[in-house]
């Protein structure tokens, strides 16, 4: 929630992810508003449009960011409000921040309030691509869709453990869940004759400040697949005397170099499509029925 005090006009702008790998960011100019998504730190225009209010006096930014990637945005100042409803609004690594652009008019006593209920959720989920919400070829996407959402999901395309141990300590900061899963790896794979050592170190990490901190760690066995090298790391996971997600099993992706079972795995021999989703889907809550509540 962002509100301020203005004589005049200003641009300004409420968002996250300015610098990340993603985000968002919503913009208001004299005349407009724009939606913009961040990727890489370059801004795309996903949507704008007039708002034909008058910018004077009292503004007020509310952002209210729903389950499935998407936010009602409710813009108010002195002559009257505007709802836009059920935008894209992506997550990010970086922080929340409010920005007024060079050469405007700067804004008084301003407030800005962030608040993520999902800090109050019981289970951490960390991974990468394998996590998204956005797509029924995500093994989550099936989890929600029978409405269970007792989780906060932070993960996105391309990470590894090390970009996601930064996120984990400053999560463990703010909220304390009663279960991490932790399901990275697919980008630290392991080479044909020893274990990924970054991964290994990052999961030693987590698991040594869970066990210190009251908080159960769930593993999870990551797929190989015709490129990509697994196997070790799976072992560590299953040797490792904590419960674990079995995602190699589901798919028949144990061994390097054997496919999945047919129609699961997409053409980039990384991926999941649909099926593989589904299977990795049942998977986790056969494994962590924690995960199936709402």
């Amino acid at each position: 929630m962002f509100n301020a005090d203005v004589n005049g006009a200003p641009n300004f702008a409420v968002g996250h992810g300015v610098d990340g790998t993603i985000g968002s960011l919503f913009e208001i100019t004299s005349t407009k508003w724009y939606l913009y998504e961040i990727t890489n730190g370059t801004k795309t225009t996903l949507r704008s449009e007039a708002h034909n209010l008058t910018v004077d006096g009292f503004v007020s930014v509310q952002i209210f960011v729903r389950e499935n990637a998407h936010a009602d945005i409710v813009f108010s100042t002195s002559s009257g409000s505007i709802t836009i409803s059920n935008v894209s609004w992506y997550g990010t690594s970086k922080k929340p921040y409010s920005k007024v652009y060079s050469g405007s008019v700067p804004l008084t006593n301003v407030t800005f309030k962030y608040r993520m209920g999902d800090y109050d959720k019981k289970i951490y989920v960390y991974g990468d691509s394998y996590i998204s919400l956005n797509t029924n070829e995500r093994w989550p996407y099936y989890v929600t869709e029978l409405g269970f959402n007792s989780w906060l999901l932070d993960g996105y395309s391309g990470r590894n453990s090390a970009n996601a141990i930064i996120s984990f300590k400053t999560e463990m900061e703010i909220g304390k869940p009663e279960y991490v899963l932790w399901a990275l790896g697919m980008n630290d794979p392991d080479t044909a004759s020893t274990i990924n050592s970054d991964w290994k170190a990052c999961v030693e990490e987590v698991i040594a400040y869970c066990d210190a901190n009251g908080i159960e760690i769930v593993l999870a066995t990551i797929p190989c697949t015709p490129t990509q090298h697994n196997e070790f790391k799976n072992a560590y996971v299953k040797e490792s005397g904590k419960r674990y997600i079995d995602f190699a099993k589901a798919v028949n992706g144990e061994v390097f170099g054997d496919s999945w079972y047919a129609g699961m795995l997409a053409s980039d021999n990384v991926h999941p499509l649909a099926p593989g989703a589904v299977a990795l889907a049942h998977r986790a809550m056969l494994d962590m029925p924690e995960l199936c509540a709402k």
